[in-house]
C-alpha cells in the first residue's frame, strides 16, 4: 500500500465470519508515521475452530481511509471432546448408555465400545452419530441383549478429521434376574472398583432379602465419613459412587448392612 508522507497513520482491522466482518481490532505496530511502506500485524485469538473468517486491513490518517482488500483463512480442525456419562434406566438385559461430545465445527462420528472387560470388543454407533457444530451434544444408544447380573465396561469414542478422543472407562451391573441369580451368586459385597482410585470408586453389593440396608465409609480410626445408602432395599443388585474428592488420601473402609449380615471391605485413595 502507498501511504501518504510524513501524517500520523492508524492501520486496524476488520475481521469476521463473513466480508461483513463484525469485529475491529488495532494493529499491533498502529499509530505509526513516516514516509515508507510498513508490515502490520496482529496476533488474534479466541477463533473457532475448523471454520472459515474473512478480514482487511483499513489504514487511516488526516488525508482520509483506504481499505485493504477482503481475504480469507481457515482455522485449524480440533480434536473433538468426549466424556464418558454415567449410564441409566439399566435393567436385567439392557441399558441406556451416555455421553458427551463436542465436535468442534467437524462432522464427527460417534460410537460407544463395551464389553465384560476394558477390551470392550463390542462397538455401536451413536444414536445422534454424525454431529457438527459448537456446543457439547448429549449423545446415547439404548443397548439391549446384555447378561444379567453381569458387570459391563464402557466407554464414548469421537472421530472427526483432526483425529479420535476416548472417553474416560465407566462400569455398570446388570439388574438381577429372579432367584436363580441369586443362587449363582457367590459374593454379598465386592471390592470397589477402580482400587486403589483417585476421585471416585463404585461399590457394588447383593441383597438377597428385603430390608433395611446401610452401607458407609469409615476412615482407619473408625471416623463415618460419608453414608452412601440408608434406605429399604427390595431382592437385587445394586452399584452406588462414591466421591470422595473432598476427602485426603489413605486407607478407608466400607460397611455394609443388611438384616443381620455385616460385612466390611477395604480401599485406597491415592
Amino acid at each position: 500500500m502507498t501511504v501518504i508522507r510524513n501524517y500520523p497513520y492508524w492501520r486496524i482491522w476488520d475481521y469476521g465470519l463473513t466480508s461483513s466482518y463484525g469485529s475491529t481490532v488495532n494493529a499491533i505496530q498502529s499509530p505509526f508515521w513516516g514516509n515508507t511502506n510498513f508490515s502490520v500485524t496482529y496476533e488474534l485469538a479466541g477463533l473457532e475452530p475448523n471454520n472459515t473468517y474473512h478480514y482487511r486491513v483499513i489504514a487511516s490518517n488526516i488525508a482520509g481511509t483506504t481499505y485493504g482488500a477482503d481475504t480469507f483463512f481457515v482455522t485449524l480442525s480440533q480434536l473433538p471432546y468426549a466424556v464418558t456419562n454415567y449410564p441409566n434406566q439399566i435393567t436385567t438385559h439392557s441399558v441406556l448408555l451416555n455421553g458427551t461430545i463436542n465436535p468442534y465445527n467437524s462432522l464427527t462420528t460417534v460410537t460407544f465400545e463395551y464389553g465384560l472387560t476394558q477390551y470392550y470388543t463390542n462397538t455401536i454407533t451413536a444414536t445422534q452419530s454424525p454431529i457438527s457444530g459448537i456446543g457439547n451434544t448429549i449423545v446415547s444408544y439404548p443397548l439391549t441383549g446384555l447378561i444379567s447380573n453381569k458387570s459391563y465396561h464402557y466407554r464414548v469414542v469421537a472421530q472427526n478429521i483432526a483425529g479420535i478422543n476416548y472417553g474416560d472407562d465407566i462400569v455398570f451391573t446388570t439388574a438381577f434376574d429372579g432367584i436363580e441369580d441369586f443362587k449363582n451368586s457367590k459374593q454379598i459385597l465386592l471390592q470397589n472398583v477402580p482400587n486403589p482410585f483417585y476421585n471416585s470408586t463404585i461399590i457394588k453389593y447383593t441383597v438377597t432379602t428385603k430390608g433395611y440396608v446401610s452401607l458407609k465409609v469409615f476412615d482407619i480410626k473408625g471416623n463415618e465419613m460419608s453414608t452412601l445408602v440408608d434406605d429399604i432395599k427390595e431382592v437385587g443388585s445394586y452399584s452406588v459412587l462414591f466421591n470422595a474428592s473432598t476427602i485426603k488420601a489413605g486407607i478407608y473402609f466400607y460397611q455394609l448392612k443388611s438384616g443381620k449380615m455385616v460385612k466390611a471391605k477395604k480401599m485406597i485413595k491415592i
